[in-house]
This record gives C-alpha cells, sequence and structure tokens, in this order.
C-alpha cells in the first residue's frame, strides 16, 4: 500500500486525511473570549434588570387610583413601588415631575456604571417616563 501524498492532487493544501484541528494557543483564545463574555453578562444583566424594575414602577404610575394631584404624590407612590421591587439607588434627582396641559408628565433619567476591567468601566444611560392623566384627561 502507497502512503498519501502530503499534497492534495488539486495542490491545494493537504490531503484530506492530514487536516488537523485548532491548535492550543486558538482554544485558549476561544477560552478567553467565553469567560470575557459570560463576565460581562454578568455585569449587564443586573443593570438591566434593575432598569426593568424601575420601568414597570414607572409605567404603574398611569393606573393609580385616586390620581396624584401633586408632585409630592407622585413621588411618594414611586416611592412605595420601587421600594416593594427592593431598588433603593434611585436618586430624588432622576425623578422629575411635570405639569402638563392633561395631567401630570413622570419622567425618570439615570446612569448606572460599573467596572469592567482595569481602567475601563461600562455606563449605561437609562430614560423611562409616563404621562398621568388628571380631571378625566385621556
Amino acid at each position: 500500500m502507497r502512503p498519501l501524498p502530503s499534497v492534495s492532487r488539486t495542490g491545494h493544501g493537504p490531503a484530506p486525511g492530514h487536516a488537523r484541528g485548532a491548535g492550543l494557543l486558538s482554544l485558549l483564545g476561544f477560552a478567553a473570549a467565553a469567560v470575557l463574555g459570560i463576565y460581562t453578562l454578568f455585569l449587564v444583566v443586573p443593570v438591566y434588570a434593575g432598569h426593568y424594575a424601575i420601568h414597570s414602577a414607572v409605567q404603574s404610575l398611569a393606573t393609580l387610583e385616586p390620581v396624584p394631584r401633586n408632585s409630592r404624590e407622585v413621588r411618594e407612590a414611586l416611592r412605595r413601588r420601587l421600594q416593594v421591587n427592593g431598588i433603593r439607588s434611585l436618586e430624588r434627582d432622576a425623578v422629575q415631575v411635570e405639569r402638563t396641559a392633561g395631567g401630570l408628565e413622570v419622567s425618570v433619567v439615570y446612569d448606572r456604571q460599573r467596572h469592567w476591567l482595569g481602567n475601563v468601566d461600562l455606563l449605561f444611560h437609562f430614560r423611562t417616563g409616563v404621562r398621568i392623566p388628571t380631571d378625566g384627561a385621556a
């Protein structure tokens, strides 16, 4: 039996019997990328879960009964909802309440910063809001 040639008959690389897989360096690179990706997910997912809790609390203000009459009542209702959801890190100045023609406009704008690697941080900017109709306005 003749040994297989090291080059295929077409002259384009090794014969199929001599194909090799990824080298050790490639496998280490893939493993490092996977670990970095998982680490990043562990930082990002809680931030977005917290934002979802804040967004839900803000959106629930539109269904309040009785309808709040002023910004103090809106802030108190939002504070209670955030407390139930375990959110204690929202600064007071992040919540803005403005009276408009048909109701109250509530907007919440805040940032979250998480340390990532070395001197690199991840900065998340969130904005959510709702309009609370008053005086029977829809």
